[in-house]
């Protein structure tokens, strides 16, 4: 047995593992590198935005913008929604407060400007410096989550496939040289498919328990329920005669439109959408479509808005919590000094 004086044996380090830790750059250089990233990333973002915004006309968006007050009323309730819920649900998985609801609304910056999942790759990358979890752990939470979502979503498209096919409205998305009834049963069959597939494979699928994974689908149900509910409601403020059978069309046609995976830059879809089906409303053309691009300029300004107010405070607080560490001394015996 070894007395205490005996020199404990350290672990071998592999010659790779020991050039990797040669290359890292130092904690200071890093963190400053990893602030230019952000910078970088924030500034990227703006002026993607700006661009779209001026791709769609600065002139013609603000003549098109609706006058009835409540359509942005409905807006701006419905915008908070997605990051309220997804709040409520990470904090049912994980020990996070409220000041973590900003994360969640870069989170829908990223993944609705940008392609789907990149919202839950910079999610994952914040977890893992802020959840006492494992990496697998966090990363198993996070695709369970979103599995959730998906199911909630296609069971939804189920729902709404009779709504475009008794409203009359199949042409409307029918692909060139294709039957009108192709791509409503494409979507219905792969959303049959993956339910099919994630109730079958579930035990090894998901890592969640049934009572998680029971709030979690309950609360992404009611997120898209009230984010509709709150859509018709815009869009009835801005275009009162249309009757709600028509909206309820268009919800449809967006669900089966948000099926897609890697979406790139949904808004602008969302727009380029309603265009298309401005003809089947029964209101003027240009008001429709008018409306639409009103809807959508004002959700990617939105966007820039939210993730530049995001960002300002996330670099204002981390500057204070600098300061502050700056400023207390450590004691003369080495010892830090008490909080």
């Amino acid at each position: 047995m070894p007395s205490e004086s005996d020199p404990v044996p350290q672990a071998e380090t592999s010659p790779l593992l020991a050039r990797l830790k040669a290359l890292a750059p130092e904690p200071r250089i890093a963190k400053i590198i990893l602030n230019i990233v952000r910078i970088v990333i924030a500034v990227a973002v703006v002026a993607f935005m700006y661009v779209r915004l001026s791709e769609i006309g600065w002139d013609a968006t603000l003549a098109a913008l609706p006058r009835a007050p409540m359509f942005y009323v409905f807006f701006a309730v419905a915008y908070w929604i997605l990051p309220f819920a997804e709040m409520l649900i990470y904090r049912a998985l994980w020990p996070i407060r409220w000041r973590s609801l900003p994360v969640f609304i870069r989170k829908r910056v990223y993944n609705e400007l940008m392609f789907d999942y990149s919202g839950e790759a910079y999610l994952y990358l914040w977890a893992k410096d802020a959840v006492p979890h494992s990496t697998r752990g966090i990363l198993s939470t996070i695709k369970d989550v979103n599995l959730l979502s998906g199911l909630a979503s296609n069971s939804l498209t189920l729902l709404m496939l009779p709504v475009v096919i008794l409203g009359g409205h199949v042409t409307l998305l029918q692909a060139p040289g294709d039957h009108p009834l192709v791509p409503l049963l494409l979507c219905a069959v792969l959303a049959l498919a993956l339910m099919t597939m994630l109730y079958v494979f579930r035990k090894r699928i998901f890592a969640l328990s049934r009572r998680d994974a029971a709030v979690v689908g309950g609360l992404h149900v009611t997120r898209l329920l009230t984010i509709f509910a709150l859509q018709v409601a815009q869009w009835s403020a801005a275009l009162p005669q249309v009757p709600f059978g028509e909206w309820l069309m268009f919800l449809a046609a967006q669900l089966l439109l948000t099926r897609i995976p890697f979406l790139p830059n949904r808004d602008v879809m969302m727009m380029w959408l309603g265009v298309a089906l401005a003809k089947a409303i029964a209101a003027p053309a240009p008001q429709v479509a008018s409306m639409f691009l009103a809807a959508g300029a004002l959700s990617l300004a939105t966007h820039a808005f939210m993730y530049g107010v995001v960002t300002a405070v996330g670099l204002a607080t981390r500057k204070g919590q600098t300061a502050g560490q700056s400023e207390c001394p450590p004691s003369q015996s080495g010892t830090p000094l008490p909080h």
